[in-house]
């Protein structure tokens, strides 16, 4: 059977997987894909339109911004300011479920719409898939949930094709059904204080 255009079946030959990856994220497309807590909606984090696409899927306020995936702490410092409090939870708890909240660094080098304030909030996945991905484009992702806002988060392939399969500007990359995993553990620390937004699967003391 054919496969369709906007359905990837992921693999165990995880380079062709992001192969057929990069030239969507080239076209600017935005792609449904697994991450260590839930199914994401990845693009390039420079493109203003395919941003602007994931706030109109999702029916997200813009005002709330969205976080991005960078491939290690060197990354993070190319486009946010990484102070000591945020240097020091890099190292100890990512790759993982943490997502920090930084301020930009100046001039800031990605999507505009990404957010409206001077922070931006960042995580570096665990998940292999998602690392690679990275690695290969060299430049940061969005790193927001697929689902529509307000909804529950989704957990597999079949429930993404559901939602957002019929539009052409999305790629599916369907791993079947993943755990359901508590959602990050987010940190505003873009003054140098700890200050836990939300805590998630991962647990962070004062």
């Amino acid at each position: 059977m054919k496969q369709k255009l906007n359905y990837l079946k992921l693999t165990l030959n995880l380079d062709e997987n992001i192969r057929n990856c990069l030239q969507a994220l080239k076209e600017g497309k935005v792609i449904i894909a697994p991450t260590e807590t839930c199914y994401a909606i990845v693009c390039d984090a420079s493109n203003k339109t395919a941003v602007d696409l994931i706030y109109k899927l999702k029916g997200r306020d813009a005002a709330k911004g969205i976080s991005i995936f960078c491939e290690n702490s060197k990354m993070i410092g190319e486009y946010a300011i990484a102070n000591k409090t945020a240097a020091n939870l890099i190292k100890k708890y990512l790759p993982g479920a943490l997502t920090l909240i930084l301020k930009k660094r100046s001039p800031f080098k990605l999507a505009k719409n990404l957010s409206k304030t001077n922070s931006i909030a960042i995580r570096i996945s665990s998940n292999r898939f998602i690392a690679k991905l990275i690695e290969a484009y060299g430049k940061p992702l969005t790193a927001t949930s697929a689902n529509l806002s307000g909804k529950p988060e989704i957990y597999s392939g079949k429930e993404a094709m559901k939602i957002f399969g019929k539009n052409k500007d999305v790629l599916i990359a369907d791993a079947g059904v993943i755990t359901k995993t508590p959602p990050t553990t987010i940190v505003d620390c873009s003054d140098g204080k700890i200050k836990i937004l939300r805590m998630g699967k991962l647990k962070i003391k004062v």
